[in-house]
């Protein structure tokens, strides 16, 4: 038996565009999406479906590209901070959402070295490394707020420079904001005694008379190479 077979085309009454009215932090991407909805009653079985996905067969475009660009598989690129309106147009039919580009958020920071030793009366340099929301970091080292857990074992200056004070461990943090934004990262520094090497005593071989004194000083030193 023959079978006849009538394919007729949808109209196709408007575009939604995915995610609507969204943000997106400075050089980050984001994939657009494109629902097609359809007259039910100009297509052959109106119960097979009234949306498709139409992203690939639209046309995409972006109101200001200085701020979004837009290829034409819907990816979005954030170049600068600002307002754009993206479009997605088959024929006469068009949809838009808008997108506003954001400065890129911090989100973590990192204090490296982690878990130091350093023997007491020395130093330790931090660096704290800030994580944004774009994926992108900055050194913050000279921007965060530097302090030490235990003032006993270490103390740290404004630019993440740590001096052992005493044997034991200190929380070393670094902190950035005011609160209920304020991002911190920390790590432990570790204060040892500085194991001495040897001792020296001077003046070397003195002769002294009969009835006077002689002071003698005894000098220290450590494996580091340092004396006291």
């Amino acid at each position: 038996p023959l079978i006849t077979l009538t394919v007729t085309d949808g109209r196709l009454d408007s575009i939604s565009i995915e995610p609507a009215n969204s943000s997106l932090a400075k050089g980050t991407t984001r994939q657009f999406k494109a629902q097609g909805s359809y007259d039910r009653s100009t297509v052959a079985d109106p119960s097979s479906f009234s949306t498709l996905d139409i992203t690939s067969f639209v046309t995409w475009s972006s109101g200001n590209t200085g701020v979004a660009t837009i290829t034409k598989t819907g990816l979005g690129t954030s170049v600068a901070t600002g307002k754009s309106v993206i479009s997605a147009a088959i024929g006469s039919v068009t949809g838009t959402t808008s997108l506003t580009v954001t400065e890129p958020r911090l989100t973590k920071l990192s204090v490296t070295p982690l878990y130091p030793i350093v023997f007491v009366s020395h130093d330790q340099q931090f660096v704290a490394t800030g994580i944004f929301d774009n994926g992108s970091t900055q050194d913050m080292t000279r921007d965060v707020t530097w302090t030490s857990g235990s003032t006993i074992i270490a103390t740290i200056d404004v630019l993440g420079k740590a001096t052992g004070l005493g044997s034991g461990q200190s929380q070393i943090t670094a902190e950035f904001g005011l609160a209920p934004n304020r991002v911190s990262g920390f790590t432990t520094l570790q204060v040892n005694a500085e194991p001495l090497d040897s001792i020296s005593i001077t003046p070397v071989g003195p002769i002294i008379n009969t009835g006077t004194s002689q002071q003698f000083k005894a000098i220290g030193t450590f494996t580091s190479g340092s004396t006291q």
